[in-house]
């Protein structure tokens, strides 16, 4: 079942963010002009608000709606460290200019309350406009500003990181896929990680696989994590993401000939060989296409 009109989830995330935000119902009805009653409701997941009343409370926030609107499992601390590293790194840039946070929030346009919070690493969300904004004032990259472990410099030319005009957006890992089982399911998923907004289309899902094992080890290595397009198809030579009669997915190289599937090692090791299936007797599943990956997590 979809998140989107989910009460509970919605209710949830937004007793999230309003302890975050040390924010209380008065507080939030005296903001942004909502009745006591109504945003109580909406509280207590008894009713779910109008998409107008959720884009305000997410500018409230400074975060996205869809941080309000979808099942989130690592609002408690999945980030806190990551956090910490960035309100760091942000205090840095800015004593190093000599700024204080009023003069910075006034270059930026970014009230000294976020900055504040930010600064602390106690901001569980930030909005990718005002992570670019922060990032091309610092002209620091993006990514390390978030407190990733990559170079702080703009990349100059593409890299397996992100070029320079991509905007991160947050993608679930999954560690493995099984048949009869959602590949988002919650006992799948092992954290989050960013992706490259050039590399992310309307109206697909996407998702990291973390890679097990070196058959593919010519074009990425064990732990290594492959971002995926979730699609039932494939062309000839892509590779993607396929289920074998009901065992776990397999990322290989795919190839469909004469009625035969054909799944082909990218590897090293002799051990590892080219796989051939007849679809009318074995069951295949195809996942998704594999659009890049990156570097062990």
């Amino acid at each position: 079942m979809s998140d989107l009109g989910n009460k509970e989830i919605f209710s949830r995330n937004l007793k999230y963010y309003m302890n975050l935000y040390n924010k209380s119902r008065n507080d939030i009805c005296k903001d942004l002009g909502f009745s006591y009653t109504t945003f109580t409701s909406w509280y207590n997941g008894d009713f779910y608000p109008r998409i107008d009343k959720i884009e305000m409370l997410a500018n409230y926030f400074n975060i996205e709606k869809s941080d309000l609107i979808e099942e989130h499992h690592n609002n408690a601390t999945e980030f806190d460290e990551q956090f910490k590293i960035c309100g760091k790194r942000l205090t840095e840039l800015r004593t190093n200019l000599g700024l204080t946070i009023e003069e910075l929030s006034k270059k930026t346009n970014i009230s000294t309350i976020l900055l504040e919070r930010y600064e602390k690493g106690i901001v569980g969300k930030m909005k990718q406009p005002t992570i670019l904004n922060l990032a091309n004032f610092y002209n620091v990259n993006p990514v390390w500003l978030m407190g990733y472990d990559v170079p702080m410099e703009r990349q100059k030319e593409e890299s397996n990181v992100f070029p320079v005009p991509d905007i991160p957006k947050k993608v679930p890992v999954v560690g493995k896929i099984s048949a009869g089982m959602p590949i988002l399911a919650i006992e799948n998923i092992e954290g989050y990680e960013f992706a490259p907004s050039s590399q992310i289309k309307e109206g697909y899902t996407y998702f990291y696989l973390k890679v097990q094992g070196d058959s593919m080890n010519l074009k990425f290595n064990e732990g290594d994590i492959v971002l995926v397009q979730k699609q039932d198809f494939l062309e000839n030579d892509q590779i993607g993401v396929i289920l074998v009669n009901g065992d776990d997915a397999t990322v290989k190289k795919y190839k469909s000939e004469n009625g035969l599937v054909i799944l082909e090692p990218m590897s090293t090791n002799p051990e590892n060989t080219v796989q051939i299936y007849d679809p009318k007797k074995i069951d295949i599943k195809i996942v998704g296409k594999v659009i890049s990956y990156q570097g062990k997590i």
